[in-house]
């Protein structure tokens, strides 16, 4: 599926971009592919989707740049966190998402063990003993 979003619009909405950072194709590819695979559920309008897609790529781009990501004093984030939690970008994407797809995909992270049939939206444990 083609982009939702464009590079303009995802360094629009990023606090304090590196210049030199010049391309964001490949963070708006990933977000598109994850959103398209992931946020399949009929709740989610276009326009959550594309909002989604935004933000998502953004945390990509944060993610792979610590230098872009700055907090609202202009100083670099230093936090510790894990998966989409880790940017505010990512944060707001899973609170968009009000299918809940992305925040079941930190769940699965999360659990070590876990495996998740995203048909059914279920976590079955395994015992690690046994794996």
């Amino acid at each position: 599926m083609a982009a939702r979003v464009t590079q303009a619009e995802v360094e629009a909405i990023i606090l304090d971009i590196d210049p030199q950072l010049t391309d964001l194709t490949s963070f708006i590819t990933t977000a598109n592919v994850l959103v398209t695979a992931v946020c399949t559920d009929d709740v989610l309008t276009t326009d959550l989707l594309k909002q989604i897609e935004l933000y998502l790529a953004a945390h990509f781009t944060c993610i792979t740049d610590p230098m872009v990501a700055k907090d609202l004093a202009g100083e670099p984030e230093t936090k510790i966190d894990l998966n989409l939690h880790l940017t505010r970008y990512g944060q707001m994407a899973v609170v968009l998402d009000i299918s809940g797809a992305l925040a079941a995909l930190e769940d699965m992270v999360e659990a070590p063990g876990a495996v998740r049939n995203p048909l059914i939206r279920s976590v079955v444990y395994h015992n690690a003993s046994s794996l």
